[in-house]
């Protein structure tokens, strides 16, 4: 049998209850910023979202950038990285003299 003083074991318990703290802390702190960077990127992207919209709507990258206060860079970007609207009347277009 191994003989412990009572302050040897107040010492480790103590050491590991701080250690579980610290672990709790690390945790909130983690959940804290995961949750302030998802409204970061929720943000951006119904930005973008309302850019291409703007932009399908015809409105001019000046107009937009103000709206969004967004650099007219940046409205650039975004138009370049957009897909092509396809309407879908002319994409399936059946030739009716067949």
């Amino acid at each position: 049998m191994i003989a412990v003083s009572i302050f040897e074991y107040n010492e480790e318990l103590h050491n590991k209850s701080l250690i579980e703290e610290g672990i709790e802390r690390g945790i909130e702190r983690g959940i804290e910023r995961g949750i302030e960077r998802g409204i970061i990127q929720g943000e951006e992207k119904e930005k973008i979202r309302i850019i291409r919209k703007m932009l399908n709507d015809k409105y001019d990258v000046e107009t937009i950038s103000g709206i969004v206060s967004k650099p007219i860079e940046y409205i650039y970007q975004v138009q370049e990285g957009m897909q092509p609207v396809v309407c879908e009347e002319s994409a399936y277009q059946v030739d009716e003299k067949s």
